[in-house]
């Protein structure tokens, strides 16, 4: 019985203390909580303008609420990132992303939706094609970077319906963190949070995210009808995200947006932003959407720098088995290396590092395979001597999940060096494959793969690179051992 109370107060305690630990959300916007987050469904895939150092665009919805799940946006104005929500237009009606504390505190932004993006397979690039604007904010203030939580900035307007979402950083700042990007389709909405009074004709719809207005009026006018709670911004703007001054006049395909922030001195910014649509009921009601435009013809896309080969047959033996495995850090994963061919060789986070295999004699190879964690610039090369070194290929930059296959002509060597090269960071070397294939690669076509050409010379300077480290001392079964043992006795002349 004791043992069973015992057991219940130990699972409510780690409850507690798991809430505890989690950001807490905003009151208004807690239903999304329990709504299927639409960014990591089936079918999704997250596109944007590339990352900042390790913090590739394949973190914003991989569901890691830590730095190495993080997305960055390097700082600059333009920065995007996004998820391919499906194949078909999905509704949605809340959108939240977290920032991590550290990152940027000012910056504008718009969150924008679209039918026609085009993304890069080998890099998640996403090339966007007539997006609409769903909210913005060119002042927008939503990180704290004193805190040591998360900062939370959740979105609501009226429902959309779209293939794709993006949050655009429309002004430069110190580099954004932005660990996750969540898509919800609430069914409720949260209640009011501003009304609007003193005016006959003038409303505020919550439910529908609109504010209907008996025709033009001005922006000052609006915002000072609207009955908010203290520490509450309200702005306008246009159709194309611009911000309205007081004097100009709201008319349909306008927005207003009020933000509610909560937060300051340590504690981290929880932002809601609520989006109305204004509806002029003294305008004609709006026709159609003009056609797009036709999407201009795509550029061939650029091969990879070199493309990466498909993978060898899995019977194929690996030469690096058995052989002597130096480095220029942490010799003692070498045995590791040289049982099995694999392991996780930590390099650190300074570079150049490099790895070197001795077959013992002149071996005869035509595949290399690297699978890694944080590799973003490496090259291999081959010697007889390990003095005159060449290069057989540099890559800059492994495809994502992190793994590259090169296929080669027939190379004789006996010694094979790879060489890591910034930007990588914090690098953790997974698998090295060696490989002699008895028969030439073939791609899923059943076509004969073409076999990449040595690089005529790396783009960097290799003359400097750091020394073997020394061979680690395998550790003493009985540490006190030695401490213990009489000294041996000195040898008579």
């Amino acid at each position: 019985m004791r043992a069973s109370i015992k057991r219940h107060v130990l699972c409510y305690a780690i409850l507690v203390t798991a809430a505890l630990l989690l950001p807490l959300p905003l009151s208004q916007s807690g239903a999304a909580d329990n709504d299927t987050n639409l960014a990591r469904g089936k079918g999704t895939a997250p596109f944007g303008s590339g990352g900042h150092g390790p913090f590739v665009i394949s973190k914003i919805n991989d569901g890691r609420l830590d730095t190495m799940g993080m997305w960055g946006t390097a700082g600059q104005a333009g920065s995007f990132g996004g998820v391919k929500l499906g194949d078909a237009p999905v509704t949605f009606n809340t959108v939240r992303f977290y920032l991590f504390n550290g990152r940027a505190a000012f910056t504008g932004w718009r969150l924008e939706g679209t039918d026609d993006c085009d993304i890069d397979e080998d890099s998640s690039v996403g090339t966007v094609y007539d997006p609409e604007l769903i909210a913005a904010d060119a002042d927008g203030q939503f990180a704290n970077a004193n805190t040591k939580d998360l900062n939370v900035v959740t979105l609501t307007f009226k429902p959309v319906k779209y293939k794709y979402v993006r949050l655009v950083f429309t002004s430069k700042s110190a580099p954004l963190g932005i660990p996750e990007l969540q898509v919800f389709n609430r069914e409720e909405n949260a209640a009011p949070r501003a009304t609007v009074t003193g005016q006959k004709g003038l409303a505020l719809d919550n439910a529908a995210g609109t504010i209907t207005v008996p025709g033009p009026v001005a922006v000052a006018e609006i915002i000072g009808k609207l009955s908010k709670p203290e520490g509450v911004t309200v702005t306008a703007y246009d159709g194309a995200g611009n911000k309205l001054k007081d004097t100009d006049l709201l008319k349909n395909e306008y927005r207003v947006l009020a933000r509610f922030q909560t937060g300051g001195n340590e504690a981290p910014y929880q932002t809601e932003y609520r989006c109305y649509s204004i509806v002029d009921t003294s305008a004609p009601p709006p026709g159609p959407k003009p056609p797009k435009k036709p999407r201009p013809p795509l550029p061939p896309k650029p091969p990879m720098t070199p493309a990466s080969a498909p993978d060898a047959p899995k019977d194929t033996a690996n030469l690096i088995i058995g052989k002597k495995i130096t480095g220029s850090v942490n010799t003692a994963q070498a045995a590791k290396y040289t049982a099995s061919g694999g392991g996780d060789w930590f390099m650190g986070q300074h570079f150049p590092q490099w790895l070197c295999v001795d077959f013992g004699a002149e071996t005869e190879f035509d595949t290399i395979a690297v699978t890694a964690i944080q590799v973003i610039h490496f090259c291999a090369q081959v010697s007889n001597d390990e003095a005159h070194w060449r290069t057989l290929v540099e890559v800059d930059h492994m495809r994502n999940p992190w793994q590259w296959n090169g296929y080669f002509e027939k190379t004789k060597a006996r010694y094979l060096r790879i060489v890591v090269l910034p930007p990588s960071w914090d690098v953790h070397v997974r698998k090295l494959t060696v490989a002699n294939l008895a028969k030439p690669l073939m791609d899923a076509g059943g076509q004969p793969v073409p076999a990449l050409k040595a690089a005529a010379e790396t783009t960097v300077d290799l003359s400097n690179l750091p020394k073997a480290a020394p061979p680690e001392a395998a550790p003493s079964a009985d540490k006190g051992a030695a401490e213990r043992r009489p000294a041996r006795p000195q040898a008579k002349p």
